[in-house]
């Protein structure tokens, strides 16, 4: 039988593991999300369209466009809320 002090050990380790390879996959992926960030950047201030006004439209936080366009990570709840998933 499993006691309650290894359940929690087994769960922080996994935790743990979980959390680690989240990080890898944002310093992986930051390159990529800061380019594409760059270019919605682009077209919305060529469209003459503020930060604020997109995310009133989609629903979302200023924060989550700002975190897109400067190709920071956006929680799964935070991508729902913009319309990403």
């Amino acid at each position: 039988m499993i006691t309650k002090e290894d359940y929690i050990e087994y769960r922080d380790m996994v935790m743990a593991s979980a959390k680690q390879r989240r990080d890898e996959y944002i310093k992986r992926m930051k390159p990529v999300w800061r380019e594409a960030g760059e270019k919605l950047r682009k077209i919305r201030e060529g469209l003459c369209i503020s930060r604020h006004e997109i995310a009133k439209t989609i629903g979302a936080a200023d924060s989550v466009i700002m975190r897109l366009e400067t190709g920071g990570a956006v929680q799964y709840k935070r991508r729902e809320a913009a319309g990403l998933i």
